[in-house]
Protein backbone atom coordinates (compact mmCIF):
# COMPACT_ATOMS: atom_id res chain seq x y z
CA UNK A 1 0.00 0.00 0.00
CA UNK A 2 1.28 3.43 -1.20
CA UNK A 3 -0.16 6.54 0.54
CA UNK A 4 0.56 9.97 -1.50
CA UNK A 5 -0.30 13.70 -0.72
CA UNK A 6 -1.86 15.41 -3.76
CA UNK A 7 -3.17 18.68 -4.79
CA UNK A 8 -6.58 18.98 -6.09
CA UNK A 9 -7.27 20.82 -9.13
CA UNK A 10 -10.35 21.87 -11.05
CA UNK A 11 -8.56 22.86 -14.26
CA UNK A 12 -11.58 24.98 -15.91
CA UNK A 13 -11.68 26.98 -13.16
CA UNK A 14 -7.91 28.24 -14.45
CA UNK A 15 -9.15 28.77 -18.14
CA UNK A 16 -11.97 31.30 -19.80
CA UNK A 17 -12.37 28.47 -22.41
CA UNK A 18 -16.12 28.01 -23.45
CA UNK A 19 -17.16 24.09 -21.77
CA UNK A 20 -18.45 21.74 -24.23
CA UNK A 21 -22.07 21.17 -24.73
CA UNK A 22 -24.01 19.60 -22.30
CA UNK A 23 -24.45 16.17 -23.48
CA UNK A 24 -20.92 16.46 -25.32
CA UNK A 25 -18.72 12.90 -25.33
CA UNK A 26 -16.30 11.86 -22.33
CA UNK A 27 -13.64 12.31 -24.68
CA UNK A 28 -14.87 15.22 -25.87
CA UNK A 29 -14.79 16.65 -22.49
CA UNK A 30 -11.40 15.05 -21.60
CA UNK A 31 -10.06 16.96 -24.36
CA UNK A 32 -11.57 20.20 -23.19
CA UNK A 33 -10.17 19.62 -19.54
CA UNK A 34 -6.75 19.14 -21.78
CA UNK A 35 -7.17 22.51 -23.27
CA UNK A 36 -8.00 23.89 -19.74
CA UNK A 37 -4.60 22.21 -18.01
CA UNK A 38 -2.92 23.76 -20.94
CA UNK A 39 -4.07 27.23 -20.30
CA UNK A 40 -3.31 27.45 -17.02
CA UNK A 41 0.09 25.83 -17.37
CA UNK A 42 -0.03 22.42 -15.81
CA UNK A 43 -0.57 20.16 -18.99
CA UNK A 44 2.65 18.90 -18.77
CA UNK A 45 2.28 17.23 -15.29
CA UNK A 46 1.18 13.78 -14.90
CA UNK A 47 -2.32 13.43 -12.75
CA UNK A 48 -1.88 10.52 -10.80
CA UNK A 49 -5.80 10.00 -11.65
CA UNK A 50 -8.59 11.92 -13.54
CA UNK A 51 -11.37 9.60 -12.40
CA UNK A 52 -13.89 12.64 -12.06
CA UNK A 53 -14.47 15.24 -14.62
CA UNK A 54 -12.96 18.18 -14.11
CA UNK A 55 -11.22 17.42 -11.26
CA UNK A 56 -7.22 16.25 -11.54
CA UNK A 57 -4.84 14.84 -8.43
CA UNK A 58 -1.51 15.98 -8.61
CA UNK A 59 1.99 14.89 -6.52
CA UNK A 60 3.29 17.26 -4.04
CA UNK A 61 6.43 16.17 -6.04
CA UNK A 62 5.48 17.32 -9.36
CA UNK A 63 4.61 21.00 -8.56
CA UNK A 64 8.29 22.44 -8.48
CA UNK A 65 8.42 24.68 -11.61
CA UNK A 66 7.62 28.29 -10.53
CA UNK A 67 4.65 29.15 -13.45
CA UNK A 68 3.09 26.27 -11.88
CA UNK A 69 2.84 26.97 -8.36
CA UNK A 70 2.52 30.89 -9.21
CA UNK A 71 -0.66 30.21 -11.21
CA UNK A 72 -1.60 27.91 -8.00
CA UNK A 73 -0.97 30.53 -5.72
CA UNK A 74 -2.66 33.11 -7.52
CA UNK A 75 -5.70 31.06 -8.17
CA UNK A 76 -6.13 30.92 -4.83
CA UNK A 77 -5.72 34.70 -4.22
CA UNK A 78 -8.16 35.02 -6.77
CA UNK A 79 -10.94 33.46 -5.67
CA UNK A 80 -10.46 34.24 -1.92
CA UNK A 81 -10.04 38.42 -2.02
CA UNK A 82 -12.58 40.55 -3.22
CA UNK A 83 -11.13 43.35 -6.31
CA UNK A 84 -9.74 46.17 -4.42
CA UNK A 85 -9.43 44.13 -0.96
CA UNK A 86 -6.28 45.22 1.19
CA UNK A 87 -4.85 42.18 1.85
CA UNK A 88 -4.57 40.71 5.63
CA UNK A 89 -2.03 41.33 7.34
CA UNK A 90 -0.20 38.08 8.61
CA UNK A 91 -2.22 37.76 12.08
CA UNK A 92 -5.36 37.19 9.44
CA UNK A 93 -4.05 34.61 7.27
CA UNK A 94 -5.95 31.42 8.69
CA UNK A 95 -8.91 33.18 9.07
CA UNK A 96 -8.95 34.56 5.38
CA UNK A 97 -7.27 31.31 3.52
CA UNK A 98 -7.46 27.68 3.49
CA UNK A 99 -5.38 25.46 2.64
CA UNK A 100 -5.05 23.66 -1.30
CA UNK A 101 -7.36 21.08 -2.05
CA UNK A 102 -6.51 17.64 -2.18
CA UNK A 103 -5.22 15.45 0.65
CA UNK A 104 -3.45 11.23 0.90
CA UNK A 105 -4.66 9.16 -2.24
CA UNK A 106 -4.09 5.53 -1.32
CA UNK A 107 -2.77 2.64 -4.19
CA UNK A 108 -2.45 -1.32 -3.95
CA UNK A 109 -0.70 -2.40 -5.59
CA UNK A 110 0.01 -0.08 -8.31
CA UNK A 111 -3.82 0.48 -8.49
CA UNK A 112 -5.67 3.54 -7.24
CA UNK A 113 -7.54 2.96 -4.16
CA UNK A 114 -9.20 5.78 -2.51
CA UNK A 115 -8.82 9.48 -3.24
CA UNK A 116 -9.99 12.43 -1.32
CA UNK A 117 -13.69 13.85 -1.74
CA UNK A 118 -14.75 17.36 -2.32
CA UNK A 119 -13.96 19.70 0.33
CA UNK A 120 -10.85 17.95 1.36
CA UNK A 121 -7.77 19.92 1.48
CA UNK A 122 -4.01 19.73 2.26
CA UNK A 123 -4.49 20.46 6.33
CA UNK A 124 -6.80 17.70 6.91
CA UNK A 125 -3.34 15.09 6.62
CA UNK A 126 -2.43 15.75 9.98
CA UNK A 127 -5.26 13.46 11.76
CA UNK A 128 -3.75 10.45 10.02
CA UNK A 129 -0.10 10.83 11.03
CA UNK A 130 -1.35 11.60 14.50
CA UNK A 131 -3.62 8.25 14.43
CA UNK A 132 -0.60 6.41 13.71
CA UNK A 133 2.13 8.68 15.43
CA UNK A 134 0.23 7.96 18.84
CA UNK A 135 -0.82 4.39 17.85
CA UNK A 136 -4.94 5.01 18.55
CA UNK A 137 -6.25 1.60 19.32
CA UNK A 138 -9.95 3.37 18.66
CA UNK A 139 -10.81 4.05 15.70
CA UNK A 140 -10.37 8.03 13.98
CA UNK A 141 -12.09 9.02 11.18
CA UNK A 142 -10.00 11.83 9.41
CA UNK A 143 -11.92 14.21 7.14
CA UNK A 144 -11.72 12.94 3.87
CA UNK A 145 -14.43 14.99 2.59
CA UNK A 146 -18.11 14.63 0.68
CA UNK A 147 -18.86 12.34 -1.91
CA UNK A 148 -16.45 9.60 -1.83
CA UNK A 149 -14.76 6.93 0.86
CA UNK A 150 -14.83 7.58 4.20
CA UNK A 151 -11.72 6.37 5.85
CA UNK A 152 -10.98 5.20 9.70
CA UNK A 153 -7.38 4.09 10.81
CA UNK A 154 -6.52 2.50 14.22
CA UNK A 155 -3.70 0.93 15.58
CA UNK A 156 -3.62 -2.98 16.19
CA UNK A 157 -1.66 -3.77 19.25
CA UNK A 158 -1.96 -8.03 18.93
CA UNK A 159 -0.71 -7.29 15.50
CA UNK A 160 1.35 -4.19 15.50
CA UNK A 161 -0.70 -2.98 12.42
CA UNK A 162 -1.92 -0.14 11.31
CA UNK A 163 -5.61 -0.85 10.01
CA UNK A 164 -7.84 1.31 7.66
CA UNK A 165 -11.53 0.42 6.52
CA UNK A 166 -13.51 2.13 4.13
CA UNK A 167 -17.14 2.76 3.19
CA UNK A 168 -19.22 5.04 0.88
CA UNK A 169 -20.03 8.17 2.01
CA UNK A 170 -22.80 8.54 4.43
CA UNK A 171 -23.40 4.53 4.25
CA UNK A 172 -21.27 3.50 7.08
CA UNK A 173 -20.88 0.33 5.46
CA UNK A 174 -16.82 -0.54 6.69
CA UNK A 175 -15.30 -2.91 5.35
CA UNK A 176 -12.66 -2.80 2.21
CA UNK A 177 -9.95 -3.18 4.66
CA UNK A 178 -6.30 -2.87 4.62
CA UNK A 179 -3.56 -3.24 6.95
CA UNK A 180 0.26 -2.18 7.01
CA UNK A 181 3.24 -1.98 9.80
CA UNK A 182 2.82 0.58 12.02
CA UNK A 183 6.72 1.58 10.93
CA UNK A 184 5.80 1.49 7.07
CA UNK A 185 3.04 3.80 8.00
CA UNK A 186 4.31 6.26 10.01
CA UNK A 187 7.31 6.46 7.68
CA UNK A 188 5.17 6.92 4.64
CA UNK A 189 3.34 9.82 6.26
CA UNK A 190 6.51 11.40 8.06
CA UNK A 191 7.28 11.55 4.22
CA UNK A 192 3.87 13.06 3.06
CA UNK A 193 5.16 15.81 5.94
CA UNK A 194 8.07 16.07 4.14
CA UNK A 195 6.44 16.58 0.57
CA UNK A 196 4.31 19.39 1.99
CA UNK A 197 7.40 21.67 4.04
CA UNK A 198 8.62 21.32 0.59
CA UNK A 199 5.94 22.81 -1.26
CA UNK A 200 5.81 25.33 0.95
CA UNK A 201 9.46 26.49 0.63
CA UNK A 202 8.82 26.25 -3.51
CA UNK A 203 5.74 28.40 -3.15
CA UNK A 204 7.26 30.74 -0.67
CA UNK A 205 9.82 31.89 -3.37
CA UNK A 206 6.93 31.92 -6.42
CA UNK A 207 4.16 34.21 -4.70
CA UNK A 208 2.24 36.81 -6.62
CA UNK A 209 3.45 40.61 -6.01
CA UNK A 210 0.65 41.36 -4.08
CA UNK A 211 1.21 39.21 -1.31
CA UNK A 212 3.76 41.09 0.95
CA UNK A 213 7.41 39.78 1.77
CA UNK A 214 6.59 39.13 5.00
CA UNK A 215 3.34 37.29 4.49
CA UNK A 216 4.30 34.89 1.99
CA UNK A 217 6.26 31.93 4.38
CA UNK A 218 3.78 31.78 6.58
CA UNK A 219 0.66 31.57 3.23
CA UNK A 220 2.90 29.47 1.78
CA UNK A 221 3.10 27.30 4.62
CA UNK A 222 -0.89 27.63 5.17
CA UNK A 223 -1.33 26.47 1.48
CA UNK A 224 0.61 23.67 2.09
CA UNK A 225 -1.69 22.39 4.89
CA UNK A 226 0.85 23.08 7.08
CA UNK A 227 -0.73 24.23 10.65
CA UNK A 228 2.13 23.62 13.00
Amino acid sequence: MQILPVVEITVFSFSERAAPAANCSQEEFRDYERQCARDAGLDHLRPVSESRPGNWFYELAQLADPHSLEALAKHALDTTLEDGEEFPGVEDLEEAFSAFDGGLVVFVEGELFSVPGCCCDLGEIDPWREAVEQQTTEWVEPWTGHDYDAIRIRYNPSSSLIELEFSEWLKQDWGRGLSLSAEDALAQLVATRKEQEHLATRLAECMPSIVPHVSREPLARLFAGLRR
